[in-house]
């Protein structure tokens, strides 16, 4: 048994503005509404609270097409449950949310893509039909899986159903996978989902590092990384305007309402299996608001883990965190994860100057104020996507 070892805002407004804006409205949510909302935000922060996250890959050693499906069950009155399933388009990492429990998780190659486990697809299963034990939070690693080629028995008949709902468009989650910028997973309603629903967007969508185009080994990879409440729609300058001879975009796209410090180590995770698979020795990171705290946390963690991290671009990140917030977790019935960490005198804020910062090759900070704020034809002209000299504006600076 495996158990848990201690281990549109859009970029045009400041970062305080975009916190500011989000925390009056929730306020005035609280006293306008008859109580539906907060309800479903309090069951949301409580799944949240009491759900852990199973991490592993998949592996195999021979090639294949189509999408790979890994899902947890618990078994119920005799019959087996799915408490979450994750589509990949190849073998490698995956991350299950489960609430506290036991599960048995499997894997299997979906030829058909029906989410349907068929008598011809090879599957296995983690361990010797080994149970997982989830507690309640954190993460329980090495749930890894290995799928032979030929088709092997496992503790899941032919024909089990992972979902009966089956989406219009199968989305892996997989770093690396490929997406269109202009995808519907990109559309402004998921991203207010991921901040004032973070739970409901991780299960159904999941966090990952999105790719515009197939890994050019020639190429500098971009990696941006988006702030509260938004979605990559509104990098479309950014992205349109980069040299893409040069440069390849990424894409890290997450629930922002969730605390920051847990992204930053999702941030890892997918990087870290990024990193195995093409071994690149360079990456830009260019991050906006709250996505600023997000790499900083990223750095700060993991400076010894990646020298590949040559260049630091911040737009408009509240570094002294945002006074709003915390009015927010003071005053509301309950508040979203993030607000906790976006307090001035939060204890993730000051861990981010717990020492001075690792430095990447080169740092710009590109402050915001008011409702004027970052220009982007502006920005554009400035060397961004070269070594720059520390430049800074901000009353509380990164040291």
């Amino acid at each position: 048994m495996k158990t848990l070892k201690p281990v549109r805002i859009g970029l045009t407004r400041g970062a305080s503005a975009d916190f500011n804006g989000m925390c009056i409205a929730f306020l005035l949510i609280c006293f306008l509404t008859t109580g539906c909302v907060m309800v479903k935000l309090k069951k949301e922060v409580n799944q949240g609270q009491a759900s852990t996250i199973l991490v592993g890959r998949v592996s195999t050693d021979f090639p294949g097409k189509g999408p790979v499906v890994v899902a947890a069950y618990a078994m119920h009155q005799g019959k087996r449950e799915v408490e979450h399933y994750s589509i990949l388009h190849d073998f490698g990492e995956f991350e299950l949310m489960v609430r506290e429990g036991n599960y048995y998780v499997f894997a299997y190659w979906d030829k058909n893509s029906n989410l349907i486990y068929d008598a011809d697809e090879p599957a296995g299963q983690y361990g010797d039909i080994e149970m997982v034990f989830a507690p309640a939070g954190g993460v329980v690693p090495e749930i890894n899986i290995a799928i032979p080629e030929k088709v092997q028995n496992i503790d899941v008949p032919y024909g089990f159903e992972i979902s009966s709902v089956k989406p219009d468009t199968f989305h892996s989650r997989l770093a690396g996978a490929k997406i269109d910028l202009d995808d519907e997973l990109f559309s402004e309603e998921n991203g207010i989902k991921g901040f004032w629903e973070p739970v409901s967007f991780f299960k159904e969508i999941g966090g990952n590092i999105y790719f515009l185009e197939e890994y050019d080994p020639q190429k500098i990879p971009i990696l941006f990384i988006h702030g509260a409440a938004d979605t990559y729609r509104s990098w479309k300058y950014f992205i349109d305007n980069i040299d893409r001879t040069r440069f390849q975009p990424w894409l890290f796209y997450y629930p922002s309402g969730t605390r920051i410090q847990s992204m930053a180590n999702l941030l890892s995770w997918k990087l870290g299996n990024l990193q195995i698979k093409y071994n690149f020795d360079q990456l830009y990171i260019t991050a906006h608001s709250m996505g600023g705290l997000v790499a900083r946390s990223f750095i700060m963690d993991y400076d010894g883990f990646i020298p590949y991290v040559k260049l630091f671009v911040s737009l408009a990140t509240p570094w002294g965190g945002v006074r709003m917030a915390e009015h927010g977790v003071k005053q509301s019935p309950v508040a979203i994860p993030c607000w906790i960490d976006m307090q001035p005198e939060s204890a993730f804020i000051q861990s981010l100057y717990r020492k001075k910062c690792p430095r990447p090759s080169a740092f710009t900070c590109f402050t915001a104020t008011g409702e004027a704020g970052i220009h982007f034809d502006q920005i554009m002209t400035e060397p961004l996507l070269c070594p720059v000299s520390w430049t800074a504006g901000l009353s509380q600076r990164p040291r």
